[in-house]
């Protein structure tokens, strides 16, 4: 295992408000053995000496799952400073572009207000928790590392392994309502997809299609070469998580249940949160 595996992360961002945190400041590693980045890789694997498949099982170890997002945030603030621009969306005149546009920023930031399942609509319930699309995709998804927007319209249509087939922009949006949202899928047609596909469109604007985007995606976080420590990774949660997202992981709403603000620091697992087809399920 490299040196950089071993390393003290100084503060991490949390993914779901802006801000930094000085969660884990900068000192020598055995002065808090909990922010050893290394050990909190160890709570997101279990090695599994058998045949079958290594499983997170989220239900017995939801403190794993910050520990995950704790980490891969870490790791994107101290990434090499490369440019990164982003358009300005207020920028944008008052016509039918500009509208849709902002709705799609809307949707991507304020999810649970406009889609969400305690809409008084029921015909308008397409997410089946109370996440927003920023919970995973940052600051509207324009924040770098943190799973952008930015360069990803000119990816698609795109073969999806995971389908084993061609899919569009909008297929691979469903797949987050979904799995993500534990929702239903949102109407090609419907205002709703139109205004993301059109978010995610100036979002990409000036980046040729196929081209490589500085910024996309997550950082990698480093595999362990030894077996993983769940106990461990419930110690680091406990320090570093827990006065955000709770003892339980279960979140913060903004208000009350049934308001449909959604969370100001949501739950990482449990009845309002991804299911098991997510991507933060993988992990």
């Amino acid at each position: 295992m490299g040196p950089d595996a071993e390393r003290r992360v100084p503060q991490f961002r949390c993914a779901w408000i802006k801000g930094d945190y000085d969660c884990c400041q900068a000192q020598h590693p055995t002065d808090r053995p909990g922010c050893n980045l290394a050990d909190a890789v160890t709570s997101l694997r279990f090695t599994v000496q058998s045949n079958s498949a290594n499983v997170l099982d989220m239900r017995k170890y939801p403190p794993a799952i910050l520990c995950a997002v704790f980490v891969v945030l870490s790791l994107a603030q101290h990434a090499a400073a490369e440019p990164w621009t982003v358009p300005d969306v207020d920028q944008l005149a008052d016509d039918a572009w500009g509208r849709a546009v902002r709705l799609g920023r809307e949707l991507t930031a304020a999810t649970p207000n406009l889609i969400g399942p305690e809409m008084t609509d029921p015909a308008r319930r397409f997410s089946g928790n109370n996440l927003s699309c920023q919970s995973c995709h940052i600051n509207a998804a324009t924040d770098k590392f943190a799973l952008p927007f930015v360069g990803v319209f000119g990816d698609f249509p795109q073969y999806r392994a995971r389908e084993g087939e061609v899919r569009t922009i909008e297929d691979r949006i469903n797949g987050c309502m979904n799995r993500s949202m534990n929702g239903r899928d949102l109407p090609i047609d419907g205002p709703e997809m139109q205004a993301i596909v059109a978010y995610i469109k100036f979002l990409s604007t000036g980046i040729p299609i196929g081209a490589e985007t500085p910024g996309r995606g997550t950082a990698e976080v480093p595999l362990l070469e030894r077996a993983a420590d769940p106990a461990h990774g419930a110690a680091v949660y406990a320090e570093a998580c827990a006065k955000c997202h709770g003892a339980d992981g279960a979140g913060k709403r903004k208000g009350v249940v049934g308001d449909a603000r959604g969370y100001e620091f949501p739950p990482l697992w449990g009845p309002d949160s991804f299911n098991d087809g997510a991507g933060m399920a993988r992990l």
